[in-house]
């Protein structure tokens, strides 16, 4: 089973905003503390001396009642935060679905007059129309297979019970909104893009198949959906980090572009996370971080990163 694109719809899900970064040669070692599930605060000291502080939530995308209510130290965190940040800014939010279909525009002109099902088995093709219905199918077809690997991949894990509407980052976005609260991105727009349109043609196709052949199968979907899950629920940063493992080394045996997809969508990423983390630290005040689990998880983690720029002594892997 190739999972990492419900990875994608379930630990990831956002934009990005570009940061400057000054030199923090002269910055002290900052603390972490675990404080509940997935619930960080890292303690430093800014330019002028001040304590300092980022808090991170780690979320998951989709969710049901068992997400809720929030850890309470991550709630009274994010209440007094002056900084939030998601992956994607508020800003970059709303302007996705208007670079999505500009996307389209492009991508339909790309393919040529290509039709992806002409490309599926009957199978892969009966499963896209279960997710999809047969009239959406046939109006995504004449796209780059990346569209309806997105569409796909967005529905394919409705069955099991989670929804988005329920997921961690939705409830947040929803109550900062609410409050009149901007957020800033972690990511550029164009990194995001980036990785929704990762590949040519023919990566692009493979990449769907894969999706096809499991949700064709969708026990298995759904017993990997569940263990994502539960490691979420228990706070495990290990399991998640062994899922996480698990998916990566099954996609590097299936076809080598899925390493350079891999290191796109989690440790470019984490590296640039963690400078930015770092900058925030400095310049003080302090920070709520509401992004996807996996990015802290394993051994390519925002915080191995953290430590590898003497921001921590500590790498969390529990």
């Amino acid at each position: 089973m190739k999972k990492p694109y419900f990875r994608t719809a379930l630990a990831l899900f956002a934009t990005v905003t570009a940061f400057l970064f000054v030199s923090c040669a002269s910055m002290p070692k900052a603390t972490v503390e675990q404080k509940s599930r997935m619930f960080w605060t890292i303690e430093g000291t800014d330019k002028n001396g001040n304590p300092s502080k980022v808090h991170i939530l780690g979320t998951i995308h989709v969710g049901d009642e068992r997400l809720y209510p929030l850890p309470e130290e991550a709630m009274k965190a994010w209440a007094s935060s002056t900084r939030l940040a998601g992956e994607i800014s508020t800003e970059d939010i709303d302007n996705l679905q208007n670079e999505i279909t500009s996307l389209m525009i492009v991508s339909a002109a790309t393919a040529k007059g290509r039709k992806v099902t002409d490309f599926l088995t009957e199978e892969q093709k009966q499963a896209a129309i279960k997710c999809l219905g047969e009239p959406m199918v046939k109006q995504m077809e004449k796209f780059e297979p990346w569209v309806l690997n997105t569409m796909v991949s967005n529905f394919a894990y409705s069955d099991s019970g989670l929804s988005a509407e329920k997921g961690v980052d939705m409830y947040l976005m929803a109550d900062a909104r609410k409050n009149g609260r901007k957020w800033e991105g972690l990511d550029t727009l164009q990194t995001q893009l980036d990785i929704i349109v990762f590949g040519d043609y023919d990566t692009q196709l493979t990449m769907l198949k894969d999706v096809l052949d499991d949700i064709a199968e969708p026990e298995d979907v759904y017993d990997y959906i569940n263990r994502l899950y539960n490691a979420y629920l228990a706070g495990s940063t290990k399991d998640v980090a062994l899922l996480e493992t698990e998916e990566a080394e099954e996609s590097v045996e299936k076809a080598g572009f899925y390493e350079q997809y891999y290191k796109q969508l989690i440790p470019e990423r984490n590296k640039k996370w963690a400078k930015t983390i770092k900058q925030w630290l400095w310049e003080g005040g302090e920070t709520f971080i509401f992004a996807g689990c996996a990015h802290f998880s394993g051994d390519q983690s925002v915080f191995v990163y953290l430590k590898e720029n003497g921001v921590t002594d500590e790498i969390i892997s529990e």
